[in-house]
């Protein structure tokens, strides 16, 4: 074995040894017995040199699984909101909040989550906000498909704090009614 097959073999030591500390941090934060695997596909920024994990292939990253964990808390706020008794409007709004804010990105550099990113090679610099959200839906994905079960994903949500919206309520001159105090 030449010196170049035996700085391969160290990267690839190097890269468990990272591997394993990014999950492990990833579920102390989340404080939940997730599938580590799903766990490492989540942490996966597009790029990041990982193409498989075990026999499925993620050329894009986290993306698919953020899609998944996007659904899954839609699906988590639309249903809380009709058992609270919540109108159709509410939901909208909450869900929109959800959808349009960067809190994802905060949520994520305020959890220690942005540390925990396997990042592409070639990136330098600050991740940006998108990454940083892609990377809580697809740990909310991740939590769902652990159990294929709503409960786990709802879990890490609050864990995370993504239940915590309140609803952003503007309020129109004709709304206000004259004189009255």
């Amino acid at each position: 074995m030449g010196y170049s097959g035996r700085l391969n073999k160290k990267s690839q030591v190097d890269m468990e040894v990272n591997k394993h500390e990014l999950i492990n941090n990833t579920l102390a934060i989340l404080g939940e017995a997730l599938d580590r695997d799903l766990v490492w596909e989540a942490l996966q920024m597009p790029g990041s040199g990982v193409a498989k994990i075990n026999s499925r292939s993620i050329p894009a990253g986290h993306e698919s699984l953020a899609l998944v964990g996007d659904r899954i808390a839609s699906l988590i706020m639309a249903v809380d909101s009709l058992l609270e008794g919540s109108g159709n409007g509410m939901t909208t709004t909450i869900q929109q909040n959800y959808q349009n804010n960067d809190k994802l990105a905060a949520i994520c550099d305020e959890a220690d989550l942005t540390a925990c990113i396997n990042r592409n090679p070639t990136h330098e610099g600050d991740l940006g906000g998108r990454t940083k959200k892609a990377t809580v839906k697809a740990l909310i994905g991740a939590a769902y498909l652990t159990d294929n079960d709503t409960e786990m994903a709802k879990k890490v949500m609050k864990k995370l704090g993504v239940l915590k919206w309140e609803p952003v309520v503007t309020v129109a001159e004709s709304d206000v009614v004259a004189g009255a105090d």
